[in-house]
């Protein structure tokens, strides 16, 4: 194979793979700082994380065969042949293995758009270029060898790690588009329901300072695994996914919270079982590996390390609606719902109340009705970020 060897004005100074093309590198001003290759491995773009490292004076370091990069208050640990990396304590996914050529490891584009920041990396829409925000400089005095000061331009120092905030809420209005959800007796659809109280939810957050993304703002169909992927991509702090329940026992009725580990009792299954089922009105359906004990450890790998802080999170969010609206309450559970597999973040799936039920339903259908449960799930929110950030200090 012939390999095409690309000159970079110290950018990189190494042979690379064939077929590799090149993307304009540029200052947060646009100022031309070089090329940098990439490679496509079909829909992927894998990029050599030391030239990119390089012109934006990043702190790149390899420590036993795992590459380093400080940047800021983020270190993101990543190696060759691992689609698996930890941004400082948390474990996440590239969307395709890393790759070594001639000793530098090659990373695929869009898994780092999702590691890195926007306001350090991003892709300029205009001009295709790639943007980077360049580590400030400092001058430093240093002895010359001559015993006199001489002004040296070093890079500064390391940054102390900044006190962690919540910043980011995902809420995703479940169904959508073809998928309207349950439907009540009155014709209310799950799906109008659930976007407003998440369209209201997130007006009232973004009030309070936090950043909102919904996976969906209208009524459009999106898969299941594309809203945590999402969710992972704008980089969350938390993720809520909004629905309504429904029975054929027209008595059931109020509210109930679940995360993301095995069911424990039948009813958790059931309410699993519908939401999932879901996956049938997708084109590859089949991508949705069982829930088996088996795999289930390595599916919900991501989720994992939340659990503590979802399960709390479920408790706040169902607490708070059932304090401030007429629905009652039903319980806090868990099971296996493929919309929060591969959270990286604390992720509970809200079950807002039963459409089956006349009270329920007619509560749901008032407009004052869905903005109370979104005031009340906000407070929830605002306790938890209260909580977390507290426990953060310590």
């Amino acid at each position: 194979m012939i390999r095409a060897v690309i000159a970079l004005a110290c950018l990189l100074c190494a042979a690379i793979p064939a077929g590799a093309s090149s993307l304009l590198l540029a200052d947060e001003q646009g100022a031309p700082l070089g090329r940098v290759p990439y490679l496509e491995r079909g829909d992927e773009r894998f990029v050599p994380l030391s030239a990119i490292a390089d012109k934006a004076g990043w702190l790149l370091r390899n420590e036993a065969g795992i590459e380093v990069l400080s940047l800021d208050t983020l270190v993101l640990r990543a190696r060759r042949g691992n689609s698996f990396y930890f941004l400082n304590s948390n474990c996440r996914q590239f969307p395709a293995i890393p790759q070594e050529w001639d000793g530098v490891l090659w990373v695929p584009l869009s898994g780092l758009f999702q590691a890195i920041p926007s306001e350090f990396l991003y892709l300029h829409p205009q001009d295709g270029s790639l943007r980077i925000r360049k580590v400030v400089e400092t001058k430093t005095e240093v002895p010359s060898a001559r015993g006199t000061k001489d002004e040296s331009r070093l890079p500064a120092p390391p940054v102390s790690p900044s006190v962690w905030t919540m910043g980011t809420v995902i809420i995703d209005p479940g169904h959508g588009g073809k998928d309207v959800g349950c439907v009540g007796a009155s014709g209310l659809r799950e799906k109008d329901v659930v976007l407003d109280i998440s369209r209201q939810l997130a007006k009232i957050l973004l009030n309070k300072g936090l950043t909102t993304k919904l996976t969906r703002y209208d009524d459009r169909f999106v898969r299941l695994d594309e809203r945590t992927t999402f969710a992972n991509a704008n980089r969350g702090d938390l993720f809520i996914s909004i629905h309504c329940n429904s029975s054929r026992i027209r008595s059931a009725r109020g509210t109930e919270a679940y995360f993301l580990s095995p069911a424990r009792t039948e009813s958790a299954v059931e309410v699993a079982v519908s939401e999932n089922s879901v996956v049938q009105l997708e084109e590859n359906a089949g991508q949705y590996q069982d829930l088996t004990d088996e795999n289930y450890i390595l599916l919900t790998m991501a989720t994992s390390q939340y659990l503590k802080d979802s399960e709390h999170f479920a408790s706040l969010a169902l607490k708070e609606v059932v304090r401030s609206t007429p629905l009652s309450q039903r319980w806090v559970d868990q099971a296996g719902f493929y919309v929060l597999i591969g959270a990286s973040m604390p992720a509970i799936l809200f079950e807002t109340g039963f459409l089956s039920n006349p009270d329920d339903e007619k509560f749901l259908a008032s407009k004052r009705g869905r903005q109370k449960v979104a005031d009340a799930l906000a407070r929830s929110i605002l306790q938890l970020k209260s909580q977390l950030e507290t426990e953060a200090l310590r």
